[in-house]
């Protein structure tokens, strides 16, 4: 029994501590975008609108735990041309601030996955936010996005010019020492990515971090506005 209640304990801070981490992720993002907003003197412009409902309606349904434990036949075809759109209104004005640049390679602008575009969206800004930690220090700061296909897939890499990674092999574990608060962001970004079928996994580069994200193609691909 107390082993029982342990586990429980455990598994309970997991839980919590991952609610948590995404809400910490969504309103620090917010308030990146609502900081680009406020300081404009133009018109607001309808993109970072845009932008900043994708990040609250990201952060209701981590409230209300959505985002955990989909069903395969509950996922949709996401318009990834559109969630990268979102995720490049969120996060460029960040690193144009420390002099950094984002370069982006996404050739096919029908292209659509199987998965929850809000979820993806955490993932997304998760490792972006990674590598924006990442590049503080170096002389070059930057981050390169690329989306090819490959054997019904869709193959995503995000590569820096940061530190690099001294442990590749404890990257994916939980609540391991030194990490950027509790070490669950890479945790749950591979959870979540998983269950619409698909790999997170760490590309040794000789400068720098690449991470590989794998999806699976959504079978009804259509063109969108």
């Amino acid at each position: 029994e107390q082993e029982n209640l342990r586990q429980l304990s455990n598994h309970s801070r997991l839980v919590a501590a991952a609610v948590l981490h995404e809400v910490r992720n969504l309103c620090s993002a917010i308030s990146v975008v609502y900081a680009n907003l406020k300081d404009r003197n133009e018109p607001c412009r309808v993109e970072e609108i845009q932008g900043l409902e994708a990040l609250i309606t990201g952060l209701s349904r981590v409230a209300s735990l959505e985002l955990y434990g989909r069903e395969r036949g509950s996922l949709e075809g996401v318009p990834l041309q559109q969630v990268l759109d979102d995720l490049r209104i969120i996060i460029e004005p960040s690193w144009q601030e420390i002099g950094g640049s984002v370069f982006w390679k996404v050739p096919d602008s029908t292209l659509r996955v199987l998965a929850d575009r809000y979820g993806l969206m955490q993932v997304f800004l998760n490792l972006a936010q990674n590598s924006h930690r990442a590049v503080q220090a170096s002389a070059a700061r930057n981050l390169s996005i690329r989306v090819e296909t490959c054997n019904q897939r869709a193959v995503l890499r995000f590569e820096d010019t940061g530190c690099g990674v001294r442990d590749p092999q404890r990257l994916f574990q939980p609540f391991q020492q030194g990490a950027d608060v509790t070490g669950l962001g890479l945790f749950i970004s591979r959870v979540l990515v998983r269950s619409y079928g698909g790999e997170l996994r760490f590309q040794p580069v000789e400068t720098g971090s690449s991470f590989v994200i794998e999806l699976p193609l959504f079978a009804g691909r259509k063109t969108y506005a």
